[in-house]
């Protein structure tokens, strides 16, 4: 346990090593403090905007789905690289230009601008923040979730013990730092996520006899386990399974924690050429997920938590199988793929508050931006782990959720936004009213994100056509735009 809490600790220093260097370079300048001055580079765009978005999501949720649900879990990762094609090569070239030309640094802000700055404009900012905030608090708290499971799981700590010192290192690099600090221990966290969904998987299979000996074991265990379709057994019931995998491919476009980071891009050459290196990052850590939990159903349901937890299988297995130090670098990996969301999402939820939220309420922009931020982060991450000790959360459910409700809430309005060339603010509105309260309404349907998101574009498309034939045209608020 020693060699393990040594790696652990090992990592925890260098990240807020991280936050202190990055510190240094914070300044008062609304886009050094939310977009790192739109500085990122071709590395930090790719894993930082990749790491950010997968999180204990893929290390914990993802190990315990194709454990319970066998290799049917494979159909994630063309929905993964669905939704950063639409990013990547839809709108992230529209949303760089378009957000700078703007002067927008966060997601409602720059719907506001780019909506004509109007009052309905702002009103529409507002209801974007309101989901914003509540649907990424619920990510967080996920997060902080999946890291007491994980930390519980390995020392002696207790679930509740578990999220506070978790949320509290989070938390304390991301006040240092802010965005810049952020996105830095992103590339750390997403190499260390490679290493961990590489390394273990290779070895379980190894033991296991290869991949084609696992899958053996898992048909005769249950034949639906090594089917693509699962259970299914007519082209409907196949297609009940696909569906809904390939769905979490459409909820890209509206994570407010991974979009800023598109605008923070630091030119076209970064654009062309990062999404290829996000594709094969994601590739490698969906497939190295995925097996694991395979593997883990095949020779490990014995271990102790595993059978009544399959979400806690990479942490036990690392312990069981890798040598200490080995173990701790594993266990700082799933804790690096927690706070390589957490602290996004933690930072694009005080973003929101210290900038939309004010301004929708006619508060004065204070001087000390970064001061304010700051105070907003631990406020926000002290609500979030108040919700994560209250209640232990299945992390693949509860992540769908929030992701779900991000994208059917912001997806339809950021897209309608970046690509119609004078977007209207009335239609961003409804779109990101209509997708917000659909999500909550049919949350507990199978099909509910389907229902929501396509609620959201109808009412957004419907509103348009009605408004562009009656109203005048939107002024663009920069000519930038226009040149």
């Amino acid at each position: 346990m020693y060699l393990t809490l040594i790696a652990f600790a090992a990592y925890s220093i260098a990240v807020l090593a991280i936050g202190l260097n990055a510190a240094r370079r914070s300044a008062s300048s609304k886009e050094d403090v939310h977009l790192a001055s739109r500085e990122h580079g071709i590395w930090t765009s790719a894993l930082s905007t990749s790491a950010s978005t997968e999180s204990g999501f893929v290390l914990l949720g993802m190990v315990g789905m194709a454990y319970t649900f066998g290799v049917s879990c494979f159909w994630m990762i063309p929905a993964g690289i669905l939704g950063y094609v639409l990013n990547w090569f839809v709108l992230a070239p529209r949303i760089r230009h378009r957000s700078e030309a703007l002067e927008a640094v966060t997601i409602p802000e720059y719907i506001a601008l780019s909506t004509g700055g109007s009052r309905l404009s702002f009103i529409a900012s507002s209801a974007a923040s309101f989901f914003s905030v509540i649907f990424l608090l619920a990510y967080v708290s996920a997060q902080f979730s999946a890291a007491g499971k994980a930390l519980s799981s390995q020392f002696p700590l207790t679930y509740g013990a578990g999220v506070l010192v978790a949320a509290g290192i989070i938390a304390a690099y991301a006040v240092l730092g802010g965005f810049r600090a952020v996105s830095w221990t992103d590339n750390l966290q997403a190499v260390m996520m490679v290493a961990a969904l590489i390394l273990l998987p290779a070895i379980i299979v190894g033991k296991l006899d290869g991949f084609p000996s696992l899958l053996q074991v898992l048909h005769s265990k249950d034949p639906a386990l090594t089917s693509l379709t699962g259970e299914a057994s007519t082209s409907g019931d196949a297609l009940m399974v696909i569906v809904p995998w390939l769905m979490i491919g459409l909820g890209y476009p509206g994570q407010p924690h991974g979009v800023i980071r598109l605008m923070a891009t630091r030119d076209r050459r970064v654009i062309r050429i990062a999404p290829y290196i996000a594709i094969l990052w994601l590739t490698i850590i969906y497939s190295g997920a995925i097996v694991l939990g395979l593997a883990a159903r095949a020779g490990y349901e014995h271990l102790s938590g595993i059978a009544t937890d399959p979400e806690t299988a990479l942490p036990v297995l690392a312990v069981e199988l890798l040598p200490g130090i080995l173990a701790g670098v594993t266990l700082a990996a799933i804790i690096a793929a927690i706070s390589s969301t957490a602290d996004s999402t933690l930072l694009s939820a005080s973003s929101t508050v210290t900038r939309d939220i004010r301004e929708s309420l006619h508060i004065p922009r204070l001087k000390n931006e970064l001061l304010v931020e700051r105070l907003v982060i631990v406020t926000l991450a002290a609500l979030s782990t108040w919700f994560a000790v209250k209640q232990t959360h299945i992390v693949f459910a509860f992540v769908l959720y929030a992701f779900f409700g991000l994208g059917a809430s912001l997806g339809p309005a950021i897209m309608y936004c970046s690509l119609i060339s004078r977007p209207r603010p009335l239609p961003a509105l409804c779109g990101v009213l209509a997708g917000g309260i659909l999500t909550i309404v049919t949350q507990p349907l199978k099909l509910g994100f389907l229902v929501s998101l396509g609620g959201s574009i109808l009412a957004l498309i419907i509103v348009h056509v009605i408004v562009s034939k009656r109203g005048r045209p939107v002024v663009p608020v920069s000519r930038k735009l226009t040149e």
